[in-house]
């Protein structure tokens, strides 16, 4: 539609009523009806009234009601009208209808004036919720305060189980759209959400359908996704002109790649303060900027040099003029090759790309406040070794002519799309993408800086859109990961609805250890009131104070860790969770302070017993207590949630990733967390802006599956390493709220000396001199550095930790850049053919305190697989499981080539009676319904039954079956046979071909038939049969040392595929080995056994589709084949149900049902011995004759070939449960199973 039209309603807010501008505003929108309630005004205290007071006061802010108005309802009768007319004829009138209050198919659209001039997003859901409540139909609330308006739709639903229960939904706003001079994007949705832009896209007959069309426009990972390719496309377009200064990085992918992330990370930081209104919108205007500095051609680098460096270093990195006198200003010149300012990072430079250099400090970057937190840091460096120093440039923050650095305006401010071709990037051919400008592309969506919650969402980008985006992009640069992720947006970042769950079974796993727990009864009630606590709902905690006491006192010693931290999705699940809990068990915050002030006051008195040194002693008392003033301070002066946060953060809440710059986008995400409970302030100093914390002692970059021991080898010692933790974490403390660059530095080499120090003490202790001197040399403020260790009272001061928690990465073991050092290091887990994850578990159960919780989301396949053998036995012997949930088929991630599990297990020797939950995930569930299916679904197994060759997730009664299986037969694996894979070609459009291609190498020449077989793939085999496509496979296996010369026809149509077939791992070529350019990637060393009788069956299928082959058949690696004797009895048994059922438990399992026919899974089941008896002999004969049935061609013109077929199968079926000596009971647990 027009959007002008829109513009135009908006505007009407400030000209006439709330009333009369909301009812003309959706109208403009296409909505409009005459049901109205008979009363549709009302003051706060009328609607209290109205309803029965049935009305939270506080919640709903009485105080700052004006008139609240129900304007119309739409129901299906309107949809119905706007389908079958056009919506723009629909005059209201013409359909005088009554309102219909218990219409649970309807939307009621309503409008409330506010008095004050800003509310942030959980007032106006508080207030939409309490005014929802009142009504059976969904709402559609416009707020209208100031020169704002905000739309909020309230999702509801009743619960399944409890129809009394008020469950509480998600409200979803578009927040804050301006009256005047509305934000693009903003104008944008309205359109979209415009009945005449929904009727483009859906059929709009039945209110169900508008309904639909409204969450789908409303869906925030729908917006999600459209940016991250936009800003993705920009990334591989900028990729390509970009240049950063070589650094430590020799690669010049990689260190592109970083360089532009990195600048990604700390724009968009920039962007977030900007929605703030901390730094002005004239720093990203285009036209403004040409007024600024030196913007005439596009390729040059004055926009990025000029603005955003100067922005970046030499303002947010230091402080504000009026602060600190001449604190920001450009670098003194340089005269006679003398440089006063040289690696002076804090200093404006490029004084010559602007037009007025000395007024634009004073008008553009003076009134910005001072952040610190270490993003803002200039990475250049100097190291000195020997009496020579080596500069290291990272950023290329300088002025020098030799700089390198190259960043195009045009990657900023390019306004028209380009069409350019990005299929390197993409793996695509004959494609072209659309890109534009940087700041034209943010420009378009509009960014909220609080972040979204599961029960509260803006429609806008929040800062977990952050994490997303930068895991894929630092993804895409990673050889393990790039393919996967430069195709499948999201797929490497655990989805906001996993990442809830996890947070709350580990935080209730962990508290419920903090509250009297010696009955069952006690701890099923605690648990039932910490789910309460921890649900978003309007009710009460049921906590008595005294248990209020403990909970807040276990938050304030809670010590959390992410191993593989990534962007910080759990670490700022578990941040927001806490504070949410805090904030219903504390609402004043009064506990929480005085928390905090008796935790100075404990170190004040220890200080006076642990000092000896009288000057230390009272210099250090004195800190303390200017400490307990600050604490003060900050609860008196900033929001509730702020002091929540701080704390927080300061003293539970550390992460490690072996990516620096993932840690940075980490601290981003906490840097955006405060700043958003913090407001100007004019006339305070930083404008009221709490400079950010250091968190560079709370999240360190390292590879933490390397551990560095001491304790084992130091338990003598114990005094010696308090001290150190002492020491290291007073340091910590005082650096983490230190803002002055000189006291960072002398804090900086004081615990410098102090690693000096202990490392040699560990020396003269006999320690291992090059560990000691990891301890030494490791530099935690260094941006760049990643340490080759991983141990935390060295890095944290924190021996243990209550939670661990993660989403360990998923890295093949072939693609372990560092298996060596994981068999040097102690794992009892360890297995050369592990992936990476499974190091992980171990891990984490080192990290834990006593009891303390770990809760994972991995790969499954550790659950069944032979290389998970040993984990599985380490956690059953050393862990009790809380929850285990096998997802299955059901994808968490968006790329399908991971299945998984979350785990939560405690650290603690488990019972022989201990009993944990489990869930068996179905594949086609809504995440949505995750958690409620999750708790409604849990069964329970005994810990102790687990078995190590697999651990099966099901109830007693098919644990028994499954061990009556096993009794019954023994391993394949036992058997006389041979299994083996199909044939991995590395290039099948090359080596497989169809017959009329056959036909014409044959006819050039004759002998070229010696090497061209029959070929059946996976999807070519079914259960008792097969159906051949017509293919055949150049079979020039590496095993028969062919002389491709003697072959002229092949040889010529394979050289037809150039490169394609050269097995040099290069770009467009097969991978990497010793093959001929004409041979098969796969050696085949076995490839007589094609030329026996065989049982084959597909790699993946629903059932057990298993067939015999007397043809002699070729098969692909999408397949495998059996070799041995009595081929016919093992065909019927694997085809029956009892295969599968037990199949079932143990095998891999894909989406759709699908599993995976491994031959690790395929050689543990049990089949009962080959025996001269009626029945071994009697399942081999009817085989036969069924084999003959499926062979016959005519079968498919027997109308009763159906019947035929089902009586075989029911005949096998019953022979083999006799085989088994299965009875009734049995058979029918095997069937209700497979109905599933």
């Amino acid at each position: 539609m027009d959007k002008e039209k829109i513009k135009n309603a908006l505007q009407l807010f400030n000209t006439k009523d709330t009333y009369s501008a909301a009812l003309k505003f959706w109208n403009i929108l296409g909505y409009l009806s005459d049901r109205q309630p008979e009363q549709h005004s009302f003051s706060y205290n009328d609607f209290a009234q109205f309803c029965g007071n049935n009305i939270n006061a506080t919640k709903a802010r009485k105080e700052d009601w004006d008139q609240f108005h129900l304007l119309f309802q739409i129901t299906d009768e309107e949809m119905m009208h706007y389908f079958n007319h056009n919506y723009q004829e629909f005059i209201p009138g013409i359909i005088k209808q009554e309102f219909q209050k218990n219409n649970i198919k309807s939307y009621l659209f309503a409008a409330l004036k506010l008095k004050e001039n800003k509310y942030n997003r959980t007032q106006l859901a508080d207030i939409a919720r309490q005014i929802n409540k009142q009504y059976a139909i969904p709402l559609i609330i416009l707020f209208h305060y100031n020169n704002f308006i905000t739309i909020a739709v309230v999702s509801r639903r009743q619960n399944l189980k409890d129809t009394q229960r008020d469950v509480l939904e998600k409200v979803t706003m578009i927040k804050d759209i301006k009256l005047a001079e509305t934000h693009r994007a903003h104008i944008d949705i309205l359109d979209d959400l415009s009945i005449e832009k929904l009727s483009e896209k859906y059929t709009l007959n039945s209110f169900n359908a508008l309904h639909n069309a409204w969450s789908a426009t409303l869906d925030i990972e729908e917006l999600n996704k459209r940016f991250y390719k936009e800003l993705s496309n920009w990334y591989f377009w900028a990729i390509k002109q970009v240049v950063f200064p070589a650094g430590e990085e020799s690669n010049e992918e990689v260190r592109n790649s970083i360089g532009l992330i990195r600048l990604l990370t700390r724009l968009i930081f920039v962007w977030f303060m900007k929605e703030k209104g901390l730094i002005p919108d004239a720093l990203f205007d285009p036209q403004k900027i040409k007024t600024i500095i030196k913007f005439e051609d596009f390729n040059d680098s004055s926009y990025y040099k000029a603005i955003l460096q100067n922005l970046f270093f030499a303002t947010l990195n230091t402080e504000m003029n009026k602060d600190k006198e001449n604190s920001r200003k450009f670098r003194r010149e340089i005269k006679s090759n003398m440089n006063p300012d040289f690696n002076v990072h804090t200093l404006f430079r490029y004084e010559s790309l602007f037009h007025h250099p000395k007024q634009v400090i004073d008008e553009y970057f003076a009134n910005i406040p001072f952040l610190n937190g270490g993003l803002f840091e200039c990475l250049d460096t100097e190291i000195t070794q020997n009496n020579q120093t080596t500069y290291i440039r990272i950023d290329g923050f300088s002025d020098r002519p030799d700089n390198v650095l190259k960043v195009p305006d045009e990657l900023f401010f390019s306004d028209k799309e380009q069409d350019i071709d990005l299929n390197e990037f993409y793996g695509t051919t004959n494609k072209r993408y659309q890109v534009c400008g940087l700041i034209n592309i943010l420009n378009s969506y509009k960014f909220t800086v609080t972040e979204n919650t599961p029960i509260e969402e803006e429609v806008a980008l929040d800062p977990e859109l952050l994490g997303r985006v930068f895991e894929n992009l630092l993804a895409s640069y990673n050889p393990e990961t790039k393919t996967t992720a430069r195709h499948e947006t999201g797929s490497f970042y655990t989805p906001r609805e996993i990442v809830d769950y996890m947070v709350d079974e580990s935080l209730i796993a962990y508290l419920l250890n903090e509250l009297p727990h010696s009955t069952k009864a006690e701890t099923e009630d605690n648990e039932l009131k910490l789910r309460l606590l921890l649900y978003y709902t309007d009710e009460d905690h049921l906590f008595n104070p005294e248990e209020v006491d403990k909970l807040i006192n276990a938050i304030d010693n809670l010590k959390v860790i992410d191993p593989a931290c990534g962007s910080g999705a759990f670490l700022m699940g578990l941040l927001l969770k806490i504070v949410y809990i805090l904030h219903k068990l504390d609402p004043q915050n009064t506990k929480w302070k005085q928390q905090q002030i008796a935790n100075i006051n404990n170190l004040i008195e220890e200080t006076k017993h642990t000092i000896t040194d009288a000057k230390i002693r009272d210099e250090s008392i004195q800190k303390l207590r200017n400490s307990i003033q600050d604490i003060k301070e900050t609860f008196d002066q900033f929001d509730f949630d702020y002091s929540r946060k701080l704390f927080l953060i300061e003293h539970c809440i550390y992460g490690s990733d072996i990516q620096p710059i993932a840690i940075q986008i980490a601290k981003l995400r906490f840097f955006i967390s405060l700043l958003v409970d913090q407001y100007t302030k004019e006339g305070k100093p930083n404008l009221g802006i709490r400079a950010l914390p250091n968190l560079e002692t709370n999240l360190v970059t390292a590879n933490s599956l390397i551990p560095l021991e001491i304790a084992n080898q130091m338990e003598l010692f114990d005094t010696f390493i308090e001290k150190f933790i002492t020491d290291i974490k007073a340091i910590h403390n005082e650096y983490f709220s230190t803002r002055n660059r000189k006291d960072k530095l002398e804090l900086k080499k004081k615990e410098h000396n102090l690693r000096v120090e202990f490392s040699k003490e560990l020396k003269n202790l006999n320690f291992p001199h090059q560990q000691a001197d990891y301890i030494a040399n490791w530099d935690p403020y260094s941006l760049n550095s990643i340490a080759p260790f991983f141990n935390p009272t060295v890095m944290f001061g924190v021996p243990y930790f209550n939670i661990v928690i993660s989403n360990p990465p998923y890295i093949r073991q072939e693609n372990i850049p560092y298996k060596d050092l994981l068999r040097e290091s102690g794992y009892q887990i360890f297995n050369s053919t592990s992936d990476i994850y499974t190091y992980f578990y171990e891990l984490a159960y080192k990290l834990l305190s006593e009891k303390g919780i770990a809760t994972y989301i991995t790969s499954n396949k550790w659950l069944r697989s032979k290389y998970g053998a040993k984990l599985r036995q380490f956690l059953k012997q050393n862990t009790k499981l809380q929850i285990l949930i096998d997802f299955g088929g059901y994808q968490v991630f968006k790329s399908s080539t991971v299945d998984t599990n979350i785990i939560v297990f405690s650290k603690e020797k488990p019972d022989p009676n201990h009993s944990f939950s489990f869930v068996n995930m179905p594949a086609n569930l809504t995440r949505e319904s995750l958690s409620t299916y999750i708790l409604d679904n849990k069964q329970t197994l005994q810990q102790n039954i687990l078995q190590d060759n697999c651990w099966t997730l099901t109830d007693n009664t098919i644990l028994n079956l499954k061990n009556k299986i096993e009794k019954a037969g023994k391993p394949l694996k036992s058997w006389d046979v041979k299994i083996y894979r199909g044939i991995v070609t590395g290039c099948n459009e090359a080596f497989i071909i169809d017959t009329p291609t056959k036909e014409i190498i044959c006819k050039a020449d004759s002998k070229s038939e010696e090497i061209i077989k029959p070929l059946l793939r996976g999807r070519d085999i079914h259960k008792y049969y097969y159906e051949w496509a017509g293919l055949w496979i150049i079979a020039t296996f590496p095993a028969l040392n062919l002389d491709i010369d003697k072959y002229p026809a092949v040889k010529n149509y394979l050289s037809s595929f150039g490169k394609k077939l050269e097995q040099n791992g290069g770009n467009g070529c097969r991978s990497k080995n010793n093959n001929e350019w004409f041979e098969i990637q796969a050696n085949i060393a076995y490839y007589k056994e094609f030329n026996k009788d065989k049982i084959i069956w597909a790699d993946i299928s629903q059932d057990g589709s298993f067939t015999y082959d007397s043809d002699h058949f070729y098969i692909t690696n999408t397949a495998y084949m059996l070799l041995g004797k009595n081929l016919f009895y093992l065909l019927g048994v694997l085809n029956s149900k009892i295969f599968d059922f037990y199949f079932d438990m143990i095998s891999a399992h894909l989406s759709d049902k699908a599993k995976r026919y491994f031959t690790i899974y395929i050689e543990q089941f049990p089949v009962p011995e080959f025996q001269n008896s009626e029945k071994s002999m009697g399942l081999e004969k009817l085989v036969s004759e069924f084999l003959s049935l499926m062979n016959n061609r005519s079968i498919s013109d027997n109308k009763n070939a159906s019947s035929d077929i089902s009586d075989y199968l029911n005949r096998i079926d019953s022979l083999v449960y006799k085989l088994y000596g299965l009875n009734e009971d049995d058979i029918k647990i095997i069937n209700k199973a497979l109905e599933k």
